[in-house]
This record gives structure tokens, C-alpha cells and sequence, in this order.
């Protein structure tokens, strides 16, 4: 008698792909009965062996026909193996192809040709230039040119590279507006709009503002700088009120002239300082390309470079030493260019370095990677040259406090000395009146100022002194003060 449970196997076969799935299997070796079917390296017939492990056997079907090339000249005599290729050809394919170029590839069982090669003369995309050398199966060509074609808004032309198509995929035109506003020469820059006037809109094109004399240049909105005009308008027609109020016409042609539309800025105190010595140099007969107040040379330096340097003054001193010395040696040595190599360092110090090297007219530039980055200069004859004063010392003049002006007390000086003040100032005025009288040089003193009754007088003659044109006026009177310090000249004079 025997027993049969009802549990199924679930032991692999031999193959490894199947389970054995017999009930109450007892076998100690499951070996699988089903067909591999598995496609054959020939890639036409299946295995048609027992299901195994590993790579099927070769296919061993056998063709007894013939085995040609494409174009019948090579061929394979039978027997065949399945799976044998067609035989390599080396004639000339004979196959059709879109070109009358000369074919240069052997025959060949692919349907489709290889790409002609043959090189010859194509015209790009656009139609800008030929090309030449271009392999025959290349179409789409490209110059690198800009297409340059009128949109259909009549206004801009295509700015993408040649191109093939049309150059408005959607047909609507992008491009902003070029026509100029209506207050201002700048172009409107709104979205294209044919036939359509420009919307109102604030103008935010960049321009460059100025103060009288030149010193001080900003880069604004130009909203603000008509801003700016404006009220440089309204404050010039507000001091001629009073000449309005009377009846008296008044000229505005010089507010509505195009050099004086443009926005100004205010001078500050140092433009004034560098207009009082412009006119103490040129009182004085003194040349100002030579620079004696070393205007040119405070100018260069940067307020932002200044900051920088008063960071660590020391490092700017060693820095100005290697450019001074650079300098001289490329100025006075055989040699048209000297460099030096700094040793690496940070970010803010290599800045600070090609900043200065800007001042001196030296060449720098960066070598390496972080953190070994560094700064090497090139001095080059008659380009570089050394400033008058150097970042170091302007930092020093600017650091420096200066002593409060005297207060001037009328109770504090002496009745001599007052009196003798007094007097020259007489005669100062005396020399005045008479100039004027003869006519020589009127409008030169219509600004000078008479000292107030409350104000002692030395406070007005350091006043006219501080005038640059009394100058010469000053140089006259030396006999006067002669006169006053022997005490010849009495107080009635």
C-alpha cells in the first residue's frame, strides 16, 4: 500500500528556469522534459533540444543555394550553414543613389548607401555666402552670421544666427520698440508695437550727468536727470519772480537750449578747492600740466580703493615699493618690459594689486588656481609711470586731523592792532577806488565784501586776501605796509 500526499514540489528542475510541480515528487534528480525554444545565433530557427543550462548549440541547419553579394560578382557555394552572412564585395556599389557624384564605397548587403562625402560649394541657410569644401550629404549649412532679415513689422531685423524657416516661429515681433520717447531722444525699448504709438512709460536708460566744472561724474536713470532739469528750471524761473510781478519780460532762452536740458550735479568742496587753485595758478603764471597741486593724482585713487588701502596701510606701502621700483628699472634700464611675481595670496589683497596697477599704467594679471592664486606685473617702457603721490600718503593727508580755524573775538585784540587793521584796509579800499575810477579793472572788484561793524576787520581782509583777484593787488600795496610798519603812515591816511 502506499501513501501519496498531497504537496506539491517546488524544486527546481535541471534546466534552472522550471519547477518540478509533481505531487508527492520523491525524485531525487528533477529533470525538465519541455523544449529549450530558444531563438539561434542564426536568428531564424529556435533549439529544438530539452530545456538545459547554458548557451544553445549552433544552429545545425543546412542551405544547399548559392550565397551572392548584392551585386552577384562575389558568391558562396552550398553547403551553407545557417547564419552565414553574405560574402564581402570589393567592387564598387551599383546601387542608386540621389547624387551624380562618383561613387567611392564598395559593394554592400545594407539597403541604405553610406553618406556622400564628395566635398563641393553649398550656400548657407540664409543665403549670406557660399561655402566651399562641404561634404555632399551636409543640407542644413550655417555661416555663423547674424540672419539680418526684415521682420514683418518693417522696423528690426532677425538677430538669430543663420538659421533655416521662417525667422518668426509665432509671427509676432519681440524685439523693443526703437522709436524714441516723446520726452526724451532714448528709444521707447517697450515690446514692438506697428502701427501703434509708444505707451507712456518712465525712461530707464542710463546717462551720464556731470557737475559744472567736470570733476564729478554719475551714471542715472534718465527719469531722474529730467527730474533733476526740472527743478533746475523751476529755481532759475523762481529768483526772476520779482522782474515777473513788475511787468518786465524775462529770458528763458537759455533754459529751453539743448546744452542746458541736460541734468547737472552740485560742485562739492573739492571741486571748489580745485577751481581756487586753478586761478591761484594761473594768477601766479604757474603751469598746470605739471600738476603742482597733484589734482590728476588724488583723482585716480578711488574711493573704494581708499577704503580698501586704510584696511592694511602696511601691505599697501610694500605693494607701491615693488610698483615704484618695477617702474624705474623698466624706465631707466635696457629692457622695454620688467615683471615681478607676488606670492599668493587673498582675494581682496590680488584686487587691491590690480587696482594700483591701473594708476601706475602696469599690466597684471592672475596665474593659477585657489588657494595658490597669484598677481604678476609687467612694467612697460614709457606706459608706466609713477604718480606723485601715493595711495599711502593721500590715505595719511586725508587720515590726519586738521586744526580747527581761529575763532575771531573783537574783544581779544588790541586797540593798536585793530587800528592798524583799520588802516590797511583804508588803504586797500583807497587803491580800490581808484582803479576804479580810471576804469582799468571795474568787474574784478564788483564781488569784494566791507567788513560788518560787529566783524573785525581781520576777518575781511583774510576774506579779499583769500580772492585770487587780489593777488596782484597785494603785490602793489607792499609799499603801503612798508610805510605803516615805520609808523609813516598816520592814522588820517
Amino acid at each position: 500500500m502506499v501513501f501519496i500526499c498531497e504537496k506539491r514540489c517546488s524544486k527546481k528542475r535541471s534546466c534552472g528556469r522550471h519547477k518540478c510541480g509533481e505531487m508527492c515528487c520523491v525524485d531525487m534528480e528533477h529533470k525538465c522534459a519541455m523544449i529549450c525554444g530558444y531563438k539561434l545565433n542564426c536568428g531564424l530557427h529556435r533549439c529544438q533540444e530539452l530545456c538545459h543550462r547554458g548557451n544553445c548549440q549552433p544552429c545545425w541547419q543546412t542551405s544547399f543555394d548559392e550565397l551572392a553579394c548584392y551585386c552577384g560578382e562575389t558568391v558562396l557555394f552550398p553547403p551553407i550553414p545557417c547564419g552565414t552572412r553574405p560574402p564581402e564585395c570589393k567592387n564598387v556599389c551599383t546601387r542608386g543613389h540621389e547624387c551624380d557624384h562618383p561613387v567611392f564605397h564598395s559593394c554592400h548587403n545594407e539597403e541604405k548607401c553610406p553618406p556622400c562625402t564628395y566635398l563641393m560649394k553649398k550656400w548657407c541657410m540664409g543665403n549670406h555666402e557660399e561655402r566651399s569644401n562641404i561634404p555632399c550629404h551636409l543640407q542644413d549649412i550655417s555661416c555663423g552670421l547674424v540672419c539680418d532679415k526684415l521682420l514683418d513689422c518693417g522696423s528690426h531685423h532677425c538677430k538669430r544666427i543663420c538659421h533655416r524657416g521662417d525667422c518668426q516661429e509665432d509671427g509676432v515681433c519681440k524685439q523693443p520698440c526703437i522709436f524714441p520717447k516723446p520726452g526724451c531722444s532714448h528709444p521707447c525699448a517697450a515690446p514692438c508695437h506697428p502701427g501703434m504709438p509708444c505707451p507712456p512709460s518712465v525712461c530707464s536708460a542710463k546717462v551720464a550727468v556731470q557737475c559744472d566744472c567736470g570733476r564729478k561724474k554719475e551714471t542715472v536713470p534718465c527719469a531722474e536727470a529730467s527730474n533733476s532739469y526740472q527743478r533746475y528750471a523751476a529755481i532759475a524761473v523762481a529768483s526772476k519772480l520779482s522782474d515777473i510781478q513788475l511787468g518786465e519780460s524775462v529770458d528763458i532762452g537759455p533754459l529751453t537750449k539743448k546744452e542746458q536740458k541736460k541734468a547737472r550735479l552740485e560742485c562739492d568742496q573739492e571741486c571748489a578747492t580745485l577751481e581756487r587753485n586753478r586761478r591761484l595758478a594761473e594768477a601766479l603764471q604757474i603751469d598746470q600740466s605739471l600738476d603742482p597741486f597733484n589734482k590728476s593724482t588724488s583723482s585716480k585713487y578711488t574711493d573704494s580703493l581708499k577704503e580698501d588701502a586704510r584696511k592694511d596701510l602696511k601691505f599697501v606701502r610694500e605693494i607701491e615699493e615693488e610698483m615704484k621700483r618695477l617702474v624705474e628699472s623698466a624706465n631707466k634700464g635696457k629692457q622695454a618690459k620688467r615683471s615681478h611675481c607676488f606670492p599668493p595670496m587673498k582675494r581682496e589683497q590680488r584686487r587691491l594689486i590690480h587696482e594700483l596697477a591701473e594708476v601706475y599704467g602696469v599690466e597684471s594679471t592672475s596665474y593659477d588656481n585657489e588657494p595658490k592664486r597669484n598677481v604678476v606685473i609687467t612694467a612697460v617702457r614709457g606706459k608706466s609711470v609713477c604718480p606723485n603721490v601715493g595711495l599711502a600718503a593721500v590715505i595719511e593727508r586725508e587720515t590726519v586731523s586738521r586744526a580747527p580755524p581761529p575763532i575771531a573775538h573783537f574783544k581779544q585784540h588790541s586797540k593798536h592792532s585793530s587800528a592798524r587793521e583799520q588802516r590797511v584796509f583804508v588803504v586797500l579800499l583807497r587803491i580800490k577806488n581808484f582803479h576804479l575810477s580810471r576804469n582799468t579793472s571795474a568787474p574784478a572788484f564788483s564781488h569784494i565784501r566791507y567788513p560788518f561793524r560787529d566783524q573785525p576787520a581781520s576777518a575781511s581782509i583774510c576774506y579779499m586776501e583769500r580772492k585770487l583777484h587780489l593777488v596782484w593787488l597785494a603785490l602793489k600795496c607792499r609799499k603801503w605796509l612798508e610805510l605803516d610798519r615805520t609808523g609813516m603812515l598816520s592814522e588820517s591816511t
